[in-house]
């Protein structure tokens, strides 16, 4: 599979940042993803959330790109022989390829290894991001997995560079789409807009959940550096990271709201 050269990095994740506030939630990780396949070429993606444990990942939350409920179903059966996912939890970030073959081999993995070919699996690339919870007993997981169909198509080590640069800003992205747009619910009111803030309001928890205030410093100097050197001085970006600026403050305050109501 061939990938489009990052031409400008910068420009991408600006426009990432605005699909964040700009896209419906529904709506939003599909398009993140399609603007991530040219640059990092895959078939399908699954991206998620989870703890972790002692006999594989607890799974809170997916979104599936061009694969159904059924991987994951049939993921719960073998995910005590995936060695691949529990081999990264010893960084707090980190990103890899496999090949599901070559990787999963013996005849301990053959459940795993027929998973894998039952859904057309044979290449994917898998970064994580991994924060200790308060017990030390497991960890909050977030990841992303690209899968490759075809026997023959193996990702490089550009394509690893490329997704463990990108992997951050999916993640904070995420974050802020689901901040922005349930705050706006929260504002709008109304019987139905509030019987569904009440429904969306654990997830929305769950998705904030990491946002510590370093985190939140974090997010502000990640998009300043990101415009500042895409545009080299203050005059032309100033302006535009004062729009971005409000967006994001907007999402933070929501942020912190939801996690002093926890």
């Amino acid at each position: 599979m061939k990938n489009k050269p990052p031409e400008d990095t910068n420009e991408l994740l600006v426009r990432l940042y605005a699909l964040s506030h700009e896209q419906p939630m529904a709506h939003f990780q599909n398009t993140a993803l399609a603007l991530l396949k040219p640059v990092v070429a895959f078939d399908a993606a699954i991206w998620g959330t989870a703890t972790t444990g002692a006999d594989g990942i607890d799974i809170h939350s997916f979104h599936l790109h061009n694969k159904t409920s059924d991987m994951v179903a049939g993921y719960e059966e073998v995910k005590h022989l995936d060695s691949a996912s529990s081999g990264m939890f010893d960084k707090p970030k980190a990103t890899r390829a496999f090949d599901s073959n070559n990787f999963f081999d013996g005849r301990d993995k053959r459940p795993i290894r027929d998973f894998m070919t039952k859904f057309e699996q044979p290449h994917f690339l898998l970064t994580t991001d991994l924060k200790a919870q308060a017990n030390h007993a497991s960890s909050q997981l977030h990841w992303v997995t690209l899968y490759r169909a075809k026997q023959n198509a193996h990702y490089s080590a550009v394509d690893v560079g490329r997704l463990h640069v990108f992997a951050p800003h999916l993640k904070q992205a995420l974050t802020l789409n689901r901040a922005s747009h349930l705050s706006k619910v929260a504002v709008s009111g109304g019987g139905g807009g509030s019987r569904f803030a009440q429904q969306a309001l654990p997830m929305s928890k769950a998705m904030c959940m990491g946002m510590t205030r370093h985190s939140w410093h974090l997010s502000v100097m990640r998009v300043v550096k990101t415009i500042k050197t895409a545009c080299g001085y203050r005059l032309i970006w100033w302006p535009i990271w004062q729009g971005a600026q409000r967006r994001l403050f907007g999402s933070i305050w929501w942020c912190r709201a939801m996690q002093s109501t926890g």
